[in-house]
């Protein structure tokens, strides 16, 4: 997903006032800018099950700096969940790897809804609804959707010559160490990620508790948080 967010306050040098920054950024990284970058804190030895996922962004905000961040992982394959299909972004190169797939997965475009003179239902804007009744605000205009883009072994696009990633640059010679690298870092990633915070303990619950997910967004037009789910 890519999305516009905007940040604003006292805090803000009057030079940065205005303008726009287009470093990676991923919302985790919330955690330690305001933490670190703001409060000045230091994170404890131990955050958890693994180090926090969380890059300081706070200096290169305020002077329109690069990003540290040099990655983002999107979704893994590994014993506790599995959609068969993963994805990373490094810079400005995005990876998905959906073998026997049609398709590379969830690549809906989001509609924006036109605006409306009275006010709708939460959840009800329109667009696309499911057979279950559930409605998403999106038109599934883009390559892929009908299975037409195969990303087996892989697909790879860059994001800034190729917003829509339309354009697979798999096999292109320029890009093969580069997605070597890309597979390399998801396959990490998977092996090493820890049993996840969440209800279910393995694929077999993940499956299971997204129908029941999915069946309080069709009831409330939200996802519920998981662990408030009964």
């Amino acid at each position: 997903m890519r999305l516009t967010s905007f940040i604003s306050g006292p805090l803000i040098p009057d030079d940065r006032r205005g303008t726009e920054w287009h470093g990676m950024a991923h919302v985790a990284d919330w955690y330690a800018t305001l933490f670190q970058g703001l409060g000045g804190g230091t994170f404890p030895a131990s955050t958890g099950t693994r180090p926090a996922d969380s890059v300081n962004l706070w200096a290169a905000l305020l002077t329109g700096g690069e990003s540290p961040r040099e990655e983002v992982v999107l979704q893994v394959e590994n014993q506790y969940f599995t959609e068969n299909i993963s994805a990373i972004r490094m810079g400005e190169m995005k990876l998905i790897k959906a073998p026997g797939r049609n398709g590379p997965g969830d690549c809906r475009t989001i509609a924006w809804p036109e605006p409306g003179a009275e006010a709708v239902p939460l959840g009800q804007t329109g667009g696309f609804v499911w057979p279950n009744g559930s409605n998403h605000a999106y038109a599934p205009s883009r390559p892929g959707f009908d299975g037409s883009v195969v990303c087996d072994p892989y697909c790879l696009f860059n994001l800034t010559a190729d917003l829509g990633e339309q354009h697979d640059l798999q096999g292109a010679a320029p890009y093969q160490a580069l997605a070597a690298r890309m597979l390399a870092r998801l396959q990490e990633h998977g092996e090493t990620g820890p049993m996840p915070a969440y209800i279910w303990r393995n694929a077999a619950e993940w499956q299971h508790n997204v129908g029941v997910i999915c069946e309080h967004a069709g009831q409330w037009g939200v996802l519920q948080p998981v662990d408030a789910i009964p």
